[in-house]
């Protein structure tokens, strides 16, 4: 449960057991996995907020405000963990873990890099997902990438020599008009759109 972030335990074993919410179906799709997730997410942590919402976690010190806020515990999270001596984990699976349990460009899990859809997955759902649905949402995707034409002419019309960064930002920023984004804010169970045009926008920018 969550309630396990305000005891001492391992990192690992947060990350990895921060959730109850039971492994999803292998044939199930991201959005068909958020949508079996997000009702019991949402119940532990009204749990989380009615059984310990008044407790203290801590002092905070001038230092740690004038240096950013650096390693002070106020935000709850279940993505990841960075940790100066041993790196970081990625819902508590350290790099070569991931390497090892997570589908690649080649296909099996352990030959080679992990696909980027694989760690989205990961990092949405907490779940080590199959090749096929690496494959399934790899497909939504590119579906979802097409820009318009508008935000393709304003990439277009930048200079080449602007940071890719920039060019990045003023591309997605583009896109928000029109009845698309409208429409796209209002879906709370579809955060991989964003993704598709994010994709979509990268690859326009001249390298």
């Amino acid at each position: 449960m969550l309630v396990r972030t305000l005891r001492a335990a391992r990192p690992t074993q947060l990350l990895r057991c921060a959730s109850a919410v039971p492994q999803t179906s292998p044939d199930a799709t991201l959005k068909e996995t958020l949508t079996a997730q997000i009702p019991q997410k949402q119940e532990e942590l009204k749990q989380l907020k009615a059984d310990h919402g008044s407790k203290v976690l801590g002092e905070v010190t001038v230092d740690q405000c004038i240096g950013g806020g650096r390693g002070v515990r106020c935000m709850l999270w279940e993505t990841s963990l960075l940790d100066a001596a041993e790196g970081i984990r990625f819902r508590g699976y350290t790099i070569p873990e991931c390497q090892e349990l997570l589908p690649t460009f080649k296909g099996p899990a352990g030959d080679g890099e992990p696909t980027p859809e694989a760690i989205l997955w990961l990092l949405l759902t907490g779940e080590i997902p199959t090749k096929e649905q690496c494959d399934g949402l790899t497909a939504e995707l590119f579906e979802r990438s097409a820009l318009p034409a508008h935000a393709t002419q304003l990439l277009d019309s930048l200079p080449k020599t602007m940071h890719p960064m920039t060019q990045f930002s003023l591309g997605l920023q583009a896109y928000r008009c029109g009845v698309l984004y409208t429409s796209l804010i209002l879906r709370v169970c579809e955060p991989y759109r964003v993704d598709g045009l994010a994709h979509a926008v990268d690859a326009s920018i001249p390298r």
